[in-house]
């Protein structure tokens, strides 16, 4: 099965008011997490899903003074925000989880409607 990915990162994110970077200093409005969505089509039926989820970002324990990005100062996504994203992304665990959903959803019943005209309801008494 061949499956097609599209990649999105929207702006939905959780900010903490403050926290302090690993060099000790304090900044305000860190990103934490954003939200991110997968669209996955199978290549041979169409069938298509989306899932969608959180990815944490780097822990300000992590995070020096140098490489921070003030939130009011953002006019794009700064490229780290990107990178952590596309590692969320391009994860072969996910991928494979997302094939076998969609696999196993492809198998189950679908509800359709036949090509004969319905009977109309009949007085049985």
């Amino acid at each position: 099965m061949v499956i097609k990915y599209e990649n999105k990162i929207t702006n939905n994110i959780f900010l903490v008011e403050k926290v302090v970077l690993s060099d000790g200093v304090e900044v305000e409005k860190y990103i934490e997490r954003i939200a991110v969505a997968i669209k996955a089509t199978d290549a041979a039926t169409g069938y298509s899903k989306i899932f969608d989820g959180w990815v944490m970002l780097k822990n300000p324990s992590e995070k020096e003074s140098s490489d921070f990005t003030a939130f009011e100062d953002m006019k794009e996504l700064p490229q780290h925000i990107k990178s952590q994203c596309l590692d969320w992304f391009f994860d072969e665990r996910r991928r494979t989880d997302i094939r076998n959903i969609i696999n196993e959803e492809q198998k189950k019943p679908v509800a359709k409607q036949g090509g004969w005209t319905p009977d109309s309801f009949q007085n049985t008494i």
